[in-house]
């Protein structure tokens, strides 16, 4: 799981997204938080995303990709 904020589900309570982390590292999902996604290449007979934390990229290799953007509420009329 690649996440851009400090932590996963960063609008959750802290405790909840704590041990929602704990759990999938114990199951085995590798979590990079603090990382932005900058792209997505070819390499090797392999697709890779690059990554980039602080200024440094690095390169990951994946089976799928997911991407969430977030949504807009669908307000209008309410209230």
């Amino acid at each position: 799981i690649v996440e851009r904020n400090p932590r996963i589900l960063p609008r959750e309570d802290e405790d909840v997204s704590k041990a929602i982390d704990e759990r999938f590292r114990a199951e085995g999902v590798r979590i990079l938080a603090s990382h932005a996604a900058t792209r997505v290449e070819r390499q090797a007979g392999h697709w890779a995303a690059i990554l980039s934390k602080g200024g440094h990229e690095t390169s990951v290799e994946f089976d799928a990709v997911l991407v969430a953007l977030g949504r807009r509420p669908n307000v209008k009329g309410l209230g």
